[in-house]
């Protein structure tokens, strides 16, 4: 793909070096012509091998013809000058080479061109010195202009590769977050039921028994499910344009299932559900869930008060559970944390928190909605 360029930029430049030569030849003194024809030979060379990745070898022909170019300048009435500009520029331009290297080159150039002129072409006098030496300073400025846009270029696409390495921390970290919420809940939710089973059969209630070990293999294959649900939705590419979800039923199957194992949880709820942003559903989705395993770790059979308000600008939900008999905070690991997280990345903003109030382990969570959505059974 890239030998197309490369041949037509050389193509174009042996051209231009040609021509340049011919003019050289029929319009300058034989010292003069010499020097210009070293220097509109060795342009071409280093504009190839620099294009080549060939940077040292490049840069000292470009070298080459800035200064042959240079001495030539008198005698060729400003036409060698041509090529000693043109690889003053590349010189410059080149991000691989060093910043100083053209415009040194280009300061040795304008001696040159100063000297050539004094000793090969004096009836040219001072006013020729300072339009050639202005030739070379065009290279020079035209040098740093191509060097900058390029660096443009490459800040551009390190802070583009930046942007996919943190979008793909991001995807990690939701993955982590998903994976955690959805394996607390449903082992949490095993370990109750092969309690209530182990309990059960030394009873001898063998029906009752094999009622909740259907229970738990229906929580064991969603639990499945939803981690590889969490795991596909990593794989998925984010849509602008995805329909916003209604977060209920998704909340009453966590409800129903925390009563399937024996626990009680009342709900009260403000104001009128509606769909919101996806990523505003899973962040209430694993904020109940969370909450409703920690429930059901530190403090089991406890009941649990859970209530959502919904307002036009915010919805909020509310978990409230009784401290366990040791009075310690709930967590330690990551889930609380991570519901933190998920709230805080929102893109419409919200927070979580959780504190011990007046002997009971209380869970906010907040989100906010943006004005687009729906304002019905809002304040």
């Amino acid at each position: 793909m890239t030998e197309r360029p490369l041949l037509w930029s050389a193509a174009i430049t042996i051209a231009v070096a040609a021509f340049v030569g011919a003019a050289l030849l029929s319009a300058t003194s034989p010292a003069g012509a010499v020097a210009g024809l070293v220097a509109v030979i060795a342009w071409p060379i280093a504009t190839v091998l620099l294009r080549l990745g060939r940077s040292r070898t490049g840069a000292a022909f470009a070298v080459v013809a800035v200064l042959s170019g240079s001495l030539a300048g008198g005698p060729s009435v400003g036409l060698s000058l041509v090529p000693a500009a043109v690889c003053t520029m590349l010189l410059i331009a080149r991000l691989e080479l060093p910043v100083w290297l053209g415009p040194v080159a280009a300061g040795v150039g304008v001696v040159l061109v100063c000297g050539g002129i004094a000793l090969l072409s004096p009836q040219l006098g001072v006013s020729a010195m300072l339009t050639m030496s202005l030739g070379l300073s065009v290279g020079v400025l035209g040098g740093f202009l191509r060097r900058t846009t390029r660096l443009s270029a490459r800040e551009a696409e390190r802070a583009r590769e930046e942007r996919i390495v943190a979008r793909e921390a991001e995807a990690r970290i939701a993955l982590a977050r998903d994976l955690h919420d959805v394996l607390a809940h449903s082992l949490g939710g095993l370990t109750v039921q092969l309690d209530a089973i182990d309990a059960l059969l030394e009873a001898d209630r063998i029906d009752e028994a094999r009622t909740r070990a259907t229970e738990a293999r229906r929580l064991a294959a969603q639990g499945l499910a939803d981690a590889r649900g969490a795991v596909a939705a990593l794989r998925e590419v984010p849509r602008l344009d995805d329909a916003d979800v209604d977060p209920s039923e998704a909340l009453d199957e966590l409800i129903r299932a925390h009563r399937s194992l024996g626990a009680t949880v009342s709900v009260t709820e403000g104001g009128e559900p509606r769909p919101v942003p996806h990523v505003v559903a899973t962040a209430l989705v694993r904020a109940v869930q969370e909450s409703l395993s920690n429930a059901r770790r530190h403090a089991p059979g406890a009941p649990v008060a859970l209530g959502i308000d919904w307002r036009h600008d915010r919805v909020t939900l509310r978990v409230t559970s009784p401290l366990p008999a040791e009075r310690q905070p709930r967590g330690g690991g990551y889930g609380l944390t991570g519901m933190r997280e998920r709230f805080d990345a929102l893109p419409s903003g919200g927070h979580a928190r959780a504190e011990v109030r007046e002997g009971e382990f209380v869970v906010v969570a907040e989100a906010t909605l943006s004005p687009g959505i729906d304002e019905k059974g809002g304040r």
